[in-house]
C-alpha cells in the first residue's frame, strides 16, 4: 500500500486506483483521517469499485482517448475541487487515475495554480512530481505537460477564436523510425473527442485506410498531405502497419487544442511527441511538423461528423468563465501587494495577450456534472465569482453515446481498446 495515497499538501491528495487488493486499506486510511470531508476525482475511465466504501464523494471524469483532461474538463475540476475546498477548512481532495501520476498530476498542478497556491502550473507540477517521488518526465508525457501549459492561457485570459483550423500537413524528418528490420510503413489517424473522424495513408492519399509501402529507415522522413477540418481538443496518432504480419503498431502521438496552435507551421521536437522519448527505435534527431491555415465556421457544415464541435460553451466570449478569471486576477494582485509579493501572471488588458500571437480556436466538447455533484455543490455554498460558472458547466453536455460517423475499418476494436493497446504498446500505460 506504500505510495497508493500521496499527499501533494494537506488538502490535496493524489491517489492510486482502487484496485481489489488496497481499496479496503486505502478507504480506511482516508475515512479514518478525513471522515466525510474528502471528496475523490477519478480520472480513470474505470469504476470498478463500489464508491460507498469511501465516505466521500466520488465524481467521476470520462474522457476517452485523450492523455490529459480536455482543457474545459481542466476547468469543471478546478472550479469544482476549489468551492469543495473554500466550504469547509477540513476538507480534502483527492484525485485518481490508474498510477496516481500522468492525468492525476495534470489536474492536481492546474488546480494548484488555480487555487494559487503555485505561481504557475510548472511550479505546480514539479511540486506534484516531487511529492509522488518522480521526475517531471516520469510522472507526465509531453502531451499531458503541454496542456498544463495550455492551463496556464486560460489563466492569463486568453480567449479562443471560435472558429476551426485545417490540417495541411503533417510531416516528420530526421530519419524514419524502424518498426520492421529497416522499414517502417505509416498511416496517420485523427480523433476528436475520442472518435475517429480521419485516416490517410502517407503520400498524398488523403482517403487512403492503408499504407502503400514501406519506407526505408535510410529516408530523410515522411509526409501526409491532408485537408482536415479540426477544433478543439484532438489526438493526432501514427501507427505502423507491418508489411508481413499485417499487425498494427502505434508508434507516436500528439494531443493538442487547436485553439492554441499557431497558423503555418509547428515544430515538435522528439521529446514533444508521447512514446518517441527514450525509443530506440526512433532517429537521435526525429521530429514531427504540422501545418495548419485559418477556416471559417462556414466550412464546418462539410467536415466529417464529429471533426468540429459547435462553437460557444464555457471558452467563448460571453462565457462566465472569463468573469471568473478577471476577478482571480483582481483577488490574487490584491493578496500580493498586502502582502508584497509578485502577482503569479500578468495583467492583460481585455483583447490583448498572446491570443495576438496564436490563432485560438474554440474549446470543442462540453462536460455534464452530474445532478448529486451540483447538488452537493449548491449545498456547500460557491463563492459568487464561480457560481455562474458553475451553472453553466452543469447545463453543458458531453454527448456521450453518440455514435461514431466516420469509423475507420482499418481498426475493428473500439477505441478504448486502442487507447490501452497504445499505450502498452509504447510503454505509457504506468504513465495514463
Amino acid at each position: 500500500m506504500e505510495g497508493a495515497i500521496t499527499y501533494v499538501s494537506p488538502h490535496l491528495i493524489a491517489m492510486k486506483y482502487p484496485t481489489k487488493r488496497l481499496r479496503d486499506a486505502m478507504a480506511k486510511q482516508l475515512n479514518d483521517a478525513h471522515g466525510g470531508n474528502y471528496m475523490i476525482w477519478n480520472l480513470s475511465e474505470k469504476s470498478t469499485y463500489n464508491p460507498k466504501i469511501f465516505e466521500g464523494f466520488v465524481h467521476s471524469i470520462s474522457f476517452p482517448g485523450h492523455p490529459a483532461p480536455p482543457l474545459e474538463a481542466v476547468v469543471s475540476i478546478c472550479t469544482s475541487a476549489a468551492s469543495w475546498l473554500k466550504s469547509s477548512d477540513r476538507n480534502v481532495v483527492v484525485v485518481h487515475c490508474m498510477t496516481g501520476r500522468g492525468r492525476t498530476a495534470v489536474a492536481l498542478s492546474c488546480l494548484m495554480s488555480w487555487i494559487c497556491e503555485a505561481n504557475t502550473t510548472a511550479e505546480a507540477l514539479a511540486k506534484v512530481s516531487a511529492a509522488v517521488g518522480a521526475e517531471v518526465e516520469d510522472a507526465t508525457i509531453p502531451s499531458q505537460r503541454r496542456y498544463i501549459n495550455y492551463f496556464d492561457r486560460v489563466l492569463d485570459g486568453v480567449k479562443p477564436r471560435q472558429t476551426p483550423v485545417r490540417l495541411r500537413s503533417f510531416s516528420v524528418s530526421g530519419g524514419v523510425p524502424e518498426f520492421q528490420p529497416g522499414a517502417c510503413r505509416p498511416y496517420l489517424q485523427a480523433y476528436v473527442n475520442g472518435k475517429l473522424v480521419y485516416t490517410c495513408a502517407s503520400h498524398g492519399d488523403s482517403g487512403g485506410k492503408t499504407p502503400a509501402e514501406c519506407l526505408a529507415a535510410s529516408n530523410d522522413g515522411f509526409a501526409f498531405q491532408v485537408d482536415w477540418l479540426l477544433r478543439g481538443d484532438i489526438l493526432i496518432r501514427c501507427r505502423h502497419l507491418d508489411a508481413v504480419t499485417g499487425k498494427k503498431t502505434s508508434m507516436f502521438r500528439i494531443a493538442l487544442h487547436t485553439g492554441y496552435v499557431a497558423a503555418g507551421k509547428n515544430e515538435f521536437s522528439a521529446d514533444d511527441l508521447d512514446g518517441v522519448p527514450g525509443d530506440s527505435r526512433f532517429p537521435k534527431d526525429f521530429s514531427a511538423s504540422l501545418r495548419f491555415d485559418a477556416a471559417s465556421n462556414q466550412d464546418v457544415a462539410s467536415a466529417p461528423r464529429g471533426s468540429c464541435d459547435e462553437d460557444g460553451g464555457i471558452f467563448g466570449s460571453a462565457s462566465s468563465l472569463w468573469d471568473a478569471v478577471a476577478k482571480r486576477k483582481r483577488r490574487v494582485v490584491r493578496e500580493s501587494i498586502d502582502e508584497g509579493t509578485n502577482a503569479p501572471f500578468s495583467i492583460l488588458g481585455e483583447g490583448l495577450g498572446r491570443d495576438q500571437e496564436v490563432d485560438l480556436v474554440e474549446q470543442q466538447r462540453q462536460l455534464e456534472a452530474s445532478d448529486s455533484f451540483a447538488a452537493l455543490m449548491n449545498d456547500a455554498g460557491l463563492p459568487d465569482e464561480e457560481d455562474d460558472l458553475m451553472m453553466q458547466l452543469n447545463a453543458l453536455s458531453t454527448g456521450a453515446g453518440e455514435g461514431d460517423a466516420s469509423q475507420d475499418t482499418h481498426d475493428d476494436v473500439s477505441f478504448l481498446d486502442m487507447l490501452n493497446d497504445l499505450e502498452s504498446e509504447l510503454g505509457l500505460d504506468t504513465l495514463e
